[in-house]
């Protein structure tokens, strides 16, 4: 509800004449209005039930003096919608048929009215990212496959059915330009080549000689007539509506997508602006220490790498990654190598009740048999289990981890996670095991291996970070940011638990439908196809391509 009552000058909304050259106009918005209430609109479709639907052209007739004419001159800021399935990353838009989501599935696809969602970025001072988490709107582009002419417009009703519709999502992701034919993989897409508001062109309420911008019949009143933006071309070419003028993105605010957030930034020199992938940073890796003589190891080693400080047998020290990293008495130390990916690998624990299938994984709230029963159902750090397959001198390999998934029944999205405390209460968790035998989970493609994994970070120093999987990663003089919670405070950063996947030719995972015992004959296992690169469960005692591969590296980046 809006309760300003500075109400603009009309003038340039309602067009009465023409002009030799095309004239550029925008849309204004209307009013939903109700018991002295109002909220400013595109369209009658975005009024609640109840309320009344004042379009601009009767503001501006008979409504002087009110507190809602106010309307004509907010279209910058009037809410539109959200895409809530994950295949759209959560963009921001004006109507469903710009959801890639709303033409897969029959379920619940578009937000209307998105407190979180404007036209443009509002409320952003220059410079200041960290207050910049805006949703600014993208929309649908038109493309006519004969001459390659493309249109942004409001919605897929104003495209021709002979021409191709493509949703914000696709073009965020690819580049488009050439005509579909000429598609290809892009990482880095400039704001130029979006649908921001300003390139959205419009159609008009038409009422005699008058025309009021207006994004679709839905915005006209009973005694105007709807021209689409073509109409409107093809009669009056001096006539240019737009939804909105100039787009005015501030220096570094970051463009907010669910799945795939996107930092949006200005090159000083040449004024351009790129819409850039979040950076992906891996776990860091800390290390349990053996400080004390007089406590004996079986290997010998004075150290070894971890990921919690859970992980430390007692009596041992833990070093956590920031430290391993900036604190100059652990950098020359042998446990210092815990921060190169390349030399070592860090163990998981293993579930141990039957119905888990001795997966290894990194939490007990990852096994199906811990919230089945009381008997010790989890095995910390397991010799068996490693982040990723990793091939042993004598050709056996290493079991690699599976890890939880979390999913929301409200918008169909899924995240691997480390543990459960990671999931939202309202959300629904599924160990491992419970995908493993429920169908779907035949493809390594399908399961939450490390790779998929979002985590969180040790925040430091103010706006420093180390990727990290729980607060036990985190040491006394450091932060712990959830993964949403990092996230939501800055999009641009992606922490996952490794890198990309690598499997060795023919690896195995070791799946023990009574016990994690590998030496069980009659154990199942998965093995990979070497043509289809898919995780088939059956048995399988094919040696292994030697490759270590580890998923933990340490890196400190600025927030």
């Amino acid at each position: 509800t809006n309760d300003d009552d500075d109400t603009p000058s009309t003038a340039n909304q309602v067009i009465t004449s023409a002009t030799a050259e095309a004239t550029e106009y925008t849309a204004p918005s209307g009013a939903c209005v109700k018991d002295g209430q109002y909220s400013c609109v595109l369209e009658k479709s975005q009024c609640a039930n109840e309320e009344d639907y004042v379009s601009p052209r009767i503001l501006g007739l008979s409504h002087g003096g009110k507190p809602e004419q106010s309307c004509l001159g907010q279209t910058n800021s009037v809410p539109v919608g959200k895409c809530t399935l994950p295949v759209d990353d959560g963009i921001c838009t004006s109507h469903m048929s710009n959801c890639q989501g709303c033409y897969e599935t029959a379920n619940v696809c578009f937000e209307g009215n998105s407190a979180d969602c404007t036209l443009q970025p509002t409320n952003v001072e220059e410079g200041d990212a960290s207050s910049g988490l805006v949703n600014f709107a993208t929309f649908g582009l038109c493309v006519n496959t004969e001459t390659n002419d493309e249109h942004c417009l409001w919605s897929r009703s104003e495209c021709a059915e002979e021409h191709e519709w493509l949703t914000p999502s696709a073009y965020i992701h690819h580049d488009y330009h050439g005509g579909s034919s000429n598609k290809q993989q892009t990482t880095t897409t400039s704001v130029a080549d979006l649908c921001t508001c300003d390139k959205v062109v419009i159609g008009a309420c038409v009422s005699g000689q008058d025309f009021i911008c207006a994004v679709s019949a839905d915005a006209c009143d009973a005694s105007s007539q709807y021209k689409s933006g073509f109409e409107l071309r093809n009669e009056h070419p001096d006539i240019d509506c737009r939804l909105c003028t100039d787009f005015e993105l501030p220096k570094n605010v970051m463009l907010q997508l669910s799945n795939t957030a996107a930092a949006a930034a200005v090159d000083d020199d040449t004024g351009d602006v790129t819409i850039q992938p979040p950076t992906k940073y891996m776990a860091a890796s800390g290390a349990c220490v053996n400080t004390n003589n007089d406590i004996p190891t079986t290997s010998g080693k004075t150290y070894v790498c971890a990921l919690e400080h859970t992980q430390c047998a007692e009596g041992w020290d833990y070093v956590s990654a920031r430290q391993l990293e900036t604190v100059p008495q652990h950098q020359t130390k042998p446990y210092a190598v815990c921060l190169d990916e390349t030399e070592v690998s860090v163990p998981v624990g293993q579930c141990t009740l039957p119905q888990d299938l001795g997966v290894c994984t990194s939490h007990p709230s990852g096994c199906q048999g811990c919230f089945d029963g009381k008997e010790i159902c989890f095995q910390q750090d397991s010799d068996s289990c490693l982040l990723e397959p990793k091939t042993q001198p004598d050709g056996t390999t290493v079991n690699f981890a599976l890890f939880g998934e979390c999913f929301n029944p409200d918008t169909s999205e899924t995240h691997c996670l480390w543990e459960k405390d990671e999931c939202a209460e309202e959300h629904d968790w599924r160990p491992p095991s419970t995908y493993l035998t429920g169908g779907g989970g035949d493809e390594v493609d399908d399961v939450c291996t490390c790779e998929k994994v979002v985590i969180g970070a040790c925040q430091y120093g103010g706006d420093s970070f180390t990727c990290a999987v729980s607060p036990d990663a985190c040491d006394s003089e450091s932060t712990y940011l959830g993964a949403k919670q990092l996230r939501d405070i800055n999009p641009g950063i992606d922490c996952r638990l490794c890198d990309d996947f690598g499997l060795p030719q023919n690896a195995v995972l070791k799946l023990a439908p009574h016990a994690a015992n590998a030496a069980d004959p009659t154990q199942q296992s998965s093995s990979i196809d070497d043509t289809t690169t898919s995780a088939i469960i059956q048995s399988s005692s094919k040696p292994q391509q030697q490759q270590q591969l580890q998923g933990a590296c340490g890196q400190d980046k600025q927030m």
